[in-house]
């Protein structure tokens, strides 16, 4: 089981319900982070903690109400957002549409309804639309993350976390500290879908983070203490990388 699952951070002033939408969303497979009252409690989370999406409700307790609270979030650190509220008429509609929510729920609610602008939420990113959720592993391709499908769900993996990817045939095997991942793609495959500044083809079957070389000698190099060869044909790139990183 993949354990870097989507992390939620919900912003909501009525605890039964707070509570009701931390218990469906863990049965579904996410985990909540933490839930907050207010605007302000919201901010002093992110201080420290930055989830993937964030449920947040328009009346809150607190100075600030959701609206508020979501335009310091996205011009602190462009979170995704859904609101999520019992206060659908037109004019708190355009106020919340112009901090540019990924989703916009009425209450009460569907728990699938839920799940389904979650997803959505992480598919509205930066996808690298050359893959296919119903067929490949990686669906989703951000900065500084992928997300993998394991069956209905989907679980991120931070690109900083792989120390090296090695080829097994038309699979590819992604190593971290923690464990590996097996995912149905070819080396090449994961290149280039996975394009990142930190990740680099050092040989036909090897490809590594530059942020975990830990030396290098003429002919391999020590990546967080495994012994990785470098292919003659990748020398000259590796040589330019290692200058400019």
């Amino acid at each position: 089981m993949i354990k870097n699952k989507i992390q939620i951070l919900i912003v909501e002033d009525e605890p039964i319900i707070a509570a009701d939408l931390q218990r469906n969303l863990t049965k579904l497979g996410y985990e909540v982070i933490g839930r907050v009252a207010s605007g302000e409690d919201s901010l002093v989370v992110l201080a420290d903690t930055k989830p993937d999406i964030i449920l947040m409700d328009i009346q809150l307790k607190g100075n600030l109400d959701g609206i508020e609270t979501a335009d310091q979030i996205e011009k602190l650190y462009q979170i995704p957002l859904i609101f999520v509220t019992s206060n659908s008429d037109k004019k708190t509609l355009d106020r919340a549409m112009s901090v540019k929510p990924r989703a916009f729920l009425s209450k009460p609610f569907r728990i699938s309804d839920i799940a389904s602008a979650i997803e959505l939420a992480v598919f509205g990113q930066d996808v690298d639309e050359s893959s296919t959720p119903e067929e490949d592993d990686i669906t989703i391709v951000l900065n500084d993350r992928i997300f993998i499908r394991e069956k209905t769900f989907l679980y991120k993996l931070l690109i900083d976390d792989m120390i090296y990817i090695e080829a097994d045939g038309s699979y590819c095997i992604v190593h971290t500290a923690d464990r590996t991942y097996t995912l149905s793609y070819n080396l090449n495959k994961f290149f280039t879908s996975v394009a990142h500044e930190n990740l680099l083809r050092v040989h036909r079957s090897y490809i590594i983070n530059l942020r975990h070389i830990d030396r290098i000698a003429q002919d391999h190099l020590l990546v967080n203490d495994n012994k990785i060869p470098i292919g003659k044909a990748y020398r000259e790139e590796l040589n330019k990388r290692i200058r400019a990183f």
